[in-house]
């Protein structure tokens, strides 16, 4: 069995704090309900699967038969002793007698995995198989994920919790012959990116984007601020926050713009006064970069009669470039999540930015305080710098 199909996934109900066994009742149908973590977990990885199988229900310890000895050899294979060094889990305790509605059953015991996690505060997590890796995921970027394929075989540096977290396919998949070849290498492939004898957590102090937005109030501080940006020999990052998705409506305006050197982000919202700083930068030669910069040159020929100059980087392109993978994979939250283990930031803000239709109005200049909007507008373009960077960096690109 390989990922679920997206549908299934958004099935799962959002879930309170506390398991619901009463719902989910796997524990009355196996021989080893609550199945306990396994290993010492001597340097702080914990691997997490999907569920138990039968043989690991049968023995009442996770990890044995044919795939648990699979993980066991690849684990050694990359310096990790799996009682030893690793504690050992799944998103799912208990086993299941069927494989249908794992990922509700998933939801109702996903309270277990955040209990496991707070507590053994691990290093790195392993994850095998959709429904770890989902887990793991909405742990640490604070929200379920529409499609964990979109992290697939990444090593995240983890914000929340500064670990580790990768994941990769169920071994069981490489017991069917006519996949084995293929699946096997791409796992020795996401595997090999740790070093057993090298793990230690991916910040000294874990980054908080958000002291590095500037929130501009004034036309002055805007002229300042766009003036220094004209001139700064960084790539800049540029973001638009809209009222509708194109600037074809007769109501189409830009609520807000934030632009960003890498060293801080200013967002100011769009006003008579504010737009003339704005075109002079757009005008500048200074190296422009956006996610989607299609988006950012519409609104701002349509709004504003310019065309932004000098793009030298687009990093919704450098990311269909870097990996073919689901369409969320380009999405700037999620890039940011991959690269910079930055958990959503904003949900709230983020959904009232959607509209349904392209020239429909959304609710942002109704429901959205303006330093909410702006401090939201700041850390896409803080973001879109560092990402961009890390994708430049990736694919060997100089600008």
């Amino acid at each position: 069995m390989g990922f679920f199909h997206e549908s299934e996934l958004l099935s799962e109900p959002e879930q309170s704090r506390i398991a619901q066994c009463g719902i989910c009742k796997l524990k009355k149908s196996c021989k080893s309900p609550l199945l306990p973590v396994r290993g010492a977990g001597g340097k702080k990885v914990l691997i997490l699967t999907d569920f138990p199988t039968q043989h690991e229900d049968d023995r009442g310890k996770w990890i044995v038969g044919k795939t648990g000895q699979w993980i066991s050899d690849k684990l050694e294979g990359i310096g990790l002793n799996l009682d030893k060094d690793c504690w050992s889990s799944g998103a799912i305790i208990c086993r299941p007698e069927t494989k249908t509605n794992l990922p509700k059953a998933a939801g109702y015991c996903y309270p277990n995995v955040v209990e496991l996690i707070d507590k053994l505060n691990p290093i790195a997590i392993i994850c095998f198989g959709e429904l770890a890796m989902r887990a793991a995921v909405r742990y640490a970027y604070q929200s379920s994920p529409a499609s964990t394929q979109t992290y697939l075989g990444w090593k995240i540096p983890a914000q929340y919790g500064n670990m580790w977290i990768m994941g990769t396919y169920h071994p069981r998949i490489v017991m069917d012959q006519k996949k084995r070849t293929t699946h096997e290498l791409f796992m020795g492939k996401h595997l090999g990116q740790f070093d057993g004898d090298n793990i230690e957590r991916p910040y000294e102090q874990v980054p908080d984007y958000r002291t590095k937005v500037q929130l501009l109030w004034t036309p002055s501080e805007v002229a300042d601020a766009m003036a220094d940006m004209s001139k700064s020999k960084a790539i800049t990052a540029l973001d638009y926050e809209t009222n509708m998705l194109k600037p074809d409506g007769d109501d189409a305006r830009i609520l807000s713009a934030s632009v960003s050197d890498g060293e801080c982000s200013v967002a100011f919202m769009i006003t008579p006064k504010t737009l003339k700083p704005l075109v002079r930068y757009l005008k500048s030669k200074a190296k422009k970069t956006a996610c989607n910069i299609k988006f950012e040159t519409r609104w701002s020929r349509a709004c504003m009669g310019v065309r932004p100059r000098n793009w030298v980087w687009c990093s919704l392109q450098g990311a269909h470039i870097i990996q073919s993978a689901p369409a969320e994979f380009t999405s700037l939250k999620n890039q940011s999540f991959i690269h910079l283990g930055q958990p959503r930031y904003n949900a709230q803000v983020d959904s009232l930015l959607d509209a349904n239709g392209t020239r429909l109005p959304n609710k942002a200049a109704e429901e959205i305080e303006q330093s909410q909007l702006l401090e939201y507008n700041g850390m896409d373009t803080i973001c879109e710098s560092y990402v961009g960077e890390i994708q430049r960096r990736l694919l060997g690109v100089k600008v």
